[in-house]
């Protein structure tokens, strides 16, 4: 059956250093593959969405600076959603494992940060962390809604 979703590669890789141009680089790549793959604008705006929060995290907290730091984002698109792998070099780093989100009182109590992972938790259908020897592995997916 030619042209059929069975036809087709489906994942894509991209790799990024530990500068923070890499975001660019990765929203570059993204926009291309998606529409490239012709990916729905609603999946195409979650998985940027995600892949920005979790990328820029790892280039400010986890890298910290620190030249030998590579980052690996795979896409697989399939046509029902898609699911993305985000692997880093980092220090060891659950971003599932921190305390529950509790929302400030009043403005002045806000504090900077923290969001970053809800907003993942509340755009995907699931998120997966592991530890894999040095690497970090954060998969992220997304379905239909």
């Amino acid at each position: 059956m030619s042209g059929s979703w069975t036809d087709l590669q489906t994942t894509e890789t991209i790799v990024l250093g530990s500068a923070l141009s890499g975001v660019s680089e990765l929203n570059l790549w993204f926009d291309a593959l998606a529409a490239r793959r012709s990916l729905s604008a609603r999946i195409a705006h979650d998985v940027k969405l995600c892949l920005n929060e979790a990328v820029t995290n790892i280039l400010l907290h986890g890298f910290d600076g620190d030249p030998g730091g590579q980052i690996t984002v795979s896409v697989d698109l399939v046509p029902a959603g898609a699911t993305a792998v985000i692997r880093d070099n980092g220090p060891a780093f659950d971003p599932l494992a921190g305390p529950a989100f509790v929302p400030a009182e009043d403005i002045a109590s806000a504090e900077i940060g923290g969001l970053g992972i809800r907003l993942m938790q509340e755009t995907t259908d699931r998120i997966n962390y592991r530890r894999d020897g040095e690497i970090n592995e954060l998969t992220l997916y997304f379905g239909p809604r």
